[in-house]
């Protein structure tokens, strides 16, 4: 597959959201002429930026940087440190390319080429970027949408990372320091935490 600069993936995904250059600027907080040439350039915008603008699409870091000269590593880049977010489970079906992990009360959909052996015991990982958060259910393109409460929040650079009690297994997001403060989020808050099928690895059958 033919790669592309970061700059026309994100405006093909913007125009595919309906969502024009100066709505999305605002979204973002930046200046509609600095979107501008973020769509003009080749690599991604430091982190905290890349996490906005994907939000502010409804989608993930992935998708961002999905067939980009250069993504697969900065893919991997931002799996590297997600230790935070490991579950185990036992696949109930497999249909379609989508496995169900059963992880104590809760399901999990998971996009796989590999079709992994119904009963078998996996672990999955699953980057704290790609995991959004929203203060009411509602309706995305994430498959897998899970409530739970905020057990601590930690700031950093432009980011907060949250750590998330879902009952059956905890999660770790990381959203824009602005959606935190935007959101009122803080310790003892519900959430509801999103991500989509593609964004889980399954770390037993690589």
């Amino acid at each position: 597959m033919a790669t592309k600069r970061f700059g026309e993936n994100l405006r093909a995904l913007r125009r595919i959201k309906g969502i024009g250059q100066r709505e999305l600027a605002r979204q973002v907080d930046i200046e509609a002429s600095r979107l501008c040439r973020i769509e003009q350039d080749e690599r991604p915008p430091p982190l905290d930026r890349l996490v906005a603008l994907a939000q502010a699409l409804d989608t993930d870091v992935y998708e961002l940087l999905a067939h980009i000269d250069g993504g697969r590593e900065l893919d991997q880049a931002l799996v590297r440190p997600s230790r935070e977010n490991r579950i185990t489970g036992r696949i109930i079906s497999y249909a379609a390319g989508i496995a169900i992990l059963q992880a104590g009360k809760e399901v999990i959909d998971i996009a796989s080429t590999v079709e992994p052996t119904t009963h078998d015991e996996i672990t999955i990982a699953l980057s704290p970027h790609a995991i959004t958060l929203a203060l009411q259910p509602h309706r995305s393109s994430a498959r897998n949408q899970f409530h739970g409460m905020i057990k601590a929040i930690e700031h950093r650079e432009g980011t907060a990372r949250i750590d998330i009690d879902c009952g059956s297994f905890p999660l770790v997001s990381v959203i824009t320091a602005r959606s935190a403060t935007e959101m009122d989020l803080a310790v003892g808050k519900e959430v509801y935490a999103s991500f989509k099928a593609t964004a889980v690895s399954l770390l037993t059958l690589q």
